[in-house]
């Protein structure tokens, strides 16, 4: 059996780590069945020459993770099989989970093509890391399964979507690395040190709302929401800000809630603002796929866009490219969000994280398009 075992002495790995490395590899090819004593340590330690302490700190992890056990003055022995075998494969486990990042989806959207986005550019750069990814759903239920598994499994966690304060605590207190894309849901009830990405909502809102006052607008319909939710009143927020620094008196009447983001949602909200289309000449949404809505209910209705009215989205999603006309938005920064992202968890994770903090993206630009125009 020792003569299956070599080791290199020039070598840059701890002897005793190379002779830990050679047993475990016998017992499991199963070289060293269930039952086989193993050397003495004198009589290893010769072979190899190399120090008795050196071949105890090797047979010491290896008994410590259940391969085999040690009697005093009697020797060294391998497990029964199925111990054995079951050590092996939570050595094996532990190997996979320290390479493994959880993405736990709160109250994400189906069609939400943003969230679709981020989760795509997750798989690419955690992949290029060594890191695979384990997605699962948050219903709520703060110690669910689910939640408490993932913890098991990963070596840190990336939170996507309307992130739960309370979740964000839980995950602190058990000391695991966590890392948010995309804000809190709501303020307060948390702690500081959280590494979070998220996108400058305020300026987002701002920034298409600006956009349109400078085409002349004055008369400025919002819809967005749903606004129990923090980024939605910060978006209203932005939009106020704007109207502010042009002098144009904020109109809650002008204000339009919506519970989803969706096309279908889009449709429904346009029946309401062309109930009142006089008391305003251009609409400002928080979604891409609202605004797509919108127009498609107004080239039914036969309503002209930007002639009628003009329209804004925000996301930048493919859909508000391809439509006609096209939509005015506020590009999103998906690649450098997940760049980011990746960068703070894995800094967590390796033990080099500077104090955790939360990044702000500014909104990188804003893309003008047909489906907003001067007032005339």
């Amino acid at each position: 059996m020792l003569r299956e075992i070599s080791i290199d002495h020039g070598s840059a790995t701890p002897l005793y780590k190379q002779i830990y490395d050679s047993f475990l590899k016998l017992i499991e090819t199963g070289k060293l069945k269930s039952g086989d004593k193993l050397p003495s340590t004198p009589t290893i330690a010769a072979a190899l020459k190399v120090g008795p302490l050196t071949v105890d700190n090797a047979l010491n992890i290896l008994a410590r993770e259940g391969l085999i056990f040690r009697r005093p003055k009697i020797g060294s022995f391998v497990k029964e099989r199925d111990e054995a075998n079951e050590a092996v494969e939570t050595k094996k486990l532990k190997a996979v989970s320290n390479q493994l990042i959880s993405v736990i989806l709160c109250d994400i959207e189906k069609t939400d093509m943003y969230w679709h986005e981020i989760i795509k550019e997750l798989e690419l750069e955690c992949s290029k890391k060594g890191f695979g990814l384990l997605f699962s759903t948050f219903n709520g239920d703060i110690k669910s399964a689910a939640v408490t598994n993932l913890m098991g499994q990963t070596a840190g966690t990336f939170l996507c979507g309307k992130n739960s304060p309370e979740l964000t605590v839980f995950l602190q207190e058990n000391n695991k690395p966590v890392c948010l894309i995309g804000d809190l849901d709501k303020k307060g009830g948390i702690s500081e040190g959280i590494d979070i990405v998220a996108h400058d909502d305020i300026q987002r809102s701002y920034l298409t709302a600006k956009h349109l006052l400078a085409l002349g607008h004055k008369r400025i319909a919002y819809v967005g929401g749903p606004f129990s939710r923090l980024h939605h009143l910060n978006r209203l927020e932005g939009h106020k800000k704007a109207l502010a620094e042009f002098n144009v008196n904020f109109d809650d009447k002008l204000v339009f809630p919506i519970k989803t983001h969706s096309v279908m949602e889009g449709e429904k909200i346009a029946l309401k603002l062309f109930a009142k289309r006089d008391q305003f000449t251009a609409i400002s949404t928080s979604d891409d796929r609202i605004a797509v809505g919108i127009a498609k209910k107004a080239n039914e209705c036969g309503i002209k866009i930007p002639e009628e009215f003009s329209i804004s989205g925000c996301g930048d999603l493919e859909i508000a490219r391809v439509v006609t006309p096209a939509i005015t938005t506020i590009q999103s920064q998906t690649s450098k969000t997940v760049k980011v992202a990746v960068t703070k968890l894995l800094k967590q994770i390796k033990g080099k994280a500077n104090a955790p903090c939360r990044t702000v993206l500014a909104s990188s630009k804003l893309i003008a398009r047909a489906s907003t125009g001067k007032l005339s």
